[in-house]
């Protein structure tokens, strides 16, 4: 299989590693192809010769020690490998499994894997053997989150496959035909079993790498666990736990997982050193050419007959689901011109999500290099293997046997989002050169190169304003809070404040986020007028989505609006001028979720599609929700009062941002505004 999604470097090593005499595809998918010499059928654009031949079932030859298919996984030269697997392993794995899950012909299977995951052959394997339905679907409803949640309750599934990342953050509302779930592709934790497992449905934990045909050992669990256990071999399949020496290891000790049976794969592909390395001759056994697949896993037994696995024991790691071999990342790094070493390594976040970081040893020095070694290796590797951060160090940490000190990399501080470019790039105009003064000052850090980002930095809505304060200082221009969002570096920030406009037109839009080809998300502003809170939302929405705020008139010292229904229209207005049509998508947190719900009603009044309403935090504007005087007495001492004085500051901080002679305008409209808001949330509950 070819995902097309794959850099085209990688796809034309497969097709040329793989010797592929004929390829299958479709005609749109055809530019991915134009060096490919061999025939292309394009099952669309030649469907109507292709329906001329015989409709009967070819005769086959097919043994079960031929090949059944050849996938690629991450390897260690920087070159994927291909895996040999045989008819055998997959009918094994067929027939054992569909006995483990109750298949049924009345069941529904979703493929969620991609066809270049071996996790995909099983999920079409399971619905072929049995009758049963599978589900395709396109990358969009397949996205953690509601759109696999309603695929999942729209379509009925009843059995699929997820890796833990995705059962970590899909919602856990209700499924009433999903009667199985399958956990596989990396390490189960207790919390995803919290969420999911319960006494209506089965919830299985698998395991297996892709040299033993999708996976090797199931455990279905039963009952909630510290942590859940890898289970017992499929049929035809055997486990030793053994040390160094190829001992088998007593209950409870640790040692190396090695796997024998059908499930075998022929070897690696044009590779038949590494082959002879990982399938070793099997000691346990006398039948004649029996082996042992070394999977570099460790693990231990449990009492029970359970396997616990316990990570790896080389630096290959699983992320999302996917196996990535550390060293084929680092390979693809010191073929660019500017590294002189590179290590990757794996960190994880307080939320338990796993990313890489790469550290770098630069032999030259190189402007923005972090957007340069990214783009690099976006040419040559698939997006789950590029590095979330790339920190520039002068010398790798050695252990005392001079051998890389991954441990005390990853005791090193790294930045999450990956946008921190550790190279120091210094100021080069003297705009530059203010405004670098500017945010060293504001963020309280010792120097702040051109490229460093503002938010990356650690800013936030009070330091925003600090800023704006400073820099309407410094340069007497006043630019309004949204320019930030769009130039969050000292080098488009300069080149924003070198524009001859005195001063950008002030909008209730503020595009916190502009590119990306999705629709357009709009978010109104909470009670308290300010859209920072959405900073970080669009951060983890990606760079793919459009993402924009909406602030009140009041904040800029003009009368504030007087009702819900006119907040809604103007910003109908705004918003419009971004996308004249629908389907809108809309939002808003707080008291921003009334204004965005009256805004949906009246874009549908006036024809429009809404596709999405998101409400945060917000009682629905039913008669039902109208509080009652105590307790709405109750909610501001419990509550209100905790957080009322960050609030406070961030109307001071406002006020003092603002040039001096309109501070008594801005001071009666953020009042007047206060007020106009308490009155348009009681009207609009009381109607």
């Amino acid at each position: 299989p070819l995902d097309p999604s794959l850099p085209q470097e990688r796809l034309d090593f497969m097709l040329e590693d793989a010797q592929v005499s004929l390829l299958l595809t479709q005609e749109k998918l055809i530019l991915h192809f134009e060096d490919f010499s061999n025939p292309i059928i394009c099952i669309d654009k030649d469907w109507a010769t292709i329906t001329q031949h015989s409709q009967e079932n070819p005769t086959s030859c097919v043994k079960s020690d031929n090949l059944a298919y050849v996938i690629y996984t991450s390897g260690s030269t920087g070159k994927p490998k291909g895996v040999l697997l045989q008819h055998q392993g997959l009918s094994n794995l067929a027939a054992s499994q569909i006995e483990v899950f109750n298949l049924q012909p009345s069941n529904r299977i979703l493929q969620f894997a991609s066809l270049s995951f071996d996790a995909s052959i099983f999920e079409i394997v399971m619905a072929l053997q049995t009758g049963a339905t599978l589900y395709l679907a396109n990358k969009e409803s397949l996205l953690p989150g509601q759109p696999l949640l309603n695929l999942l309750r729209e379509k009925a599934i009843t059995h699929v496959t997820l890796p833990p990342a995705v059962l970590a953050v899909l919602p856990t509302e209700s499924l009433p035909a999903l009667q199985t779930i399958i956990c596989a592709g990396e390490s189960c934790t207790d919390d995803i079993l919290k969420r999911w497992w319960n006494s209506q449905r089965r919830f299985f934990n698998a395991y297996g790498p892709t040299e033993a045909t999708v996976w090797s050992t199931v455990a279905e669990i039963s009952t909630m666990s510290e942590k859940p256990p890898i289970g017992r071999p499929i049929a035809n399949t055997q486990i030793y736990i053994l040390d160094k020496y190829l001992q088998p290891l007593p209950i409870g000790i640790t040692g190396e997982l090695y796997i024998c049976g059908q499930g075998l794969a022929q070897g690696y592909l044009n590779r038949p050193e590494l082959t002879i390395e990982k399938f070793i001759s099997n000691p346990f056994s006398d039948k004649k050419g029996a082996r042992l697949y070394k999977t570099g896993d460790s693990a231990r037994y449990r009492p029970d007959g359970n396997i616990e696995f316990l990570g790896r024991i080389d630096n290959q790691v699983k992320i999302r689901g996917f196996r990535i071999e550390l060293s084929e990342i680092e390979t693809v790094l010191s073929q660019h011109q500017s590294v002189q070493k590179a290590v990757v390594i794996v960190k994880e976040n307080v939320s338990g999500d796993k990313y890489l970081v790469a550290y770098i040893v630069p032999n030259i020095e190189t402007q923005n290099s972090s957007s340069l070694l990214r783009k690099f290796l976006k040419e040559k590797l698939p997006e789950y293997m590029i590095p979330k951060a790339f920190v520039m160090l002068d010398s790798l940490p050695l252990t005392v046997s001079g051998k890389v000190d991954r441990l005390a990399l990853t005791k090193l501080d790294s930045p999450a989002s990956g946008l921190i470019d550790k190279a120091f790039i210094a100021p080069r105009t003297p705009t530059e050169s203010t405004l670098a003064k500017i945010w060293a000052e504001v963020l309280n850090i010792e120097r702040v190169g051109i490229y460093d980002n503002f938010f990356d930095l650690g800013g936030d809505s009070l330091l925003t304003v600090r800023l704006m304060k400073q820099i309407h200082k410094h340069f007497e221009r006043e630019l309004p809070l949204s320019s930030l969002f769009l130039n969050p570096t000292i080098e488009s920030l300069a080149t924003s404040l070198s524009s001859q406009a005195d001063s950008l037109p002030w909008s209730p839009l503020v595009p916190i986020q502009s590119a990306g080809v999705n629709p357009p998300f709009f978010c109104v502003h909470p009670i308290f007028g300010v859209v920072f809170p959405y900073y970080e939302l669009a951060h983890h929405l990606g760079k793919n989505q459009p993402f924009y705020g909406l602030q009140p008139i009041g904040l800029d010292g003009k009368t504030p609006l007087t009702n819900i229904e006119d907040m809604a229209a103007y910003y109908i207005e705004a918003l419009r001028s971004v996308q004249p049509k629908g389907p809108y998508f809309l939002g808003g947190w707080s008291f921003g979720g009334w204004v965005a719900f009256e805004m949906a009603q009246q874009l549908q009044k006036s024809g429009e599609e809404v596709a999405l309403l998101a409400v945060l935090d917000t009682l629905a504007p039913i008669p039902g929700n109208i509080p009652s005087l105590g307790s709405g007495f109750k909610f501001m001492l419990t509550t209100v009062a905790r957080y009322i004085w960050p609030f406070f500051l961030d109307y001071l901080y406002l006020i003092i941002a603002i040039a001096k002679n309109r501070i008594n305008n801005l001071t009666s409209g953020l009042t007047n505004f206060n007020k106009i808001v308490q009155n348009s949330v009681w009207e609009s509950l009381t109607r």
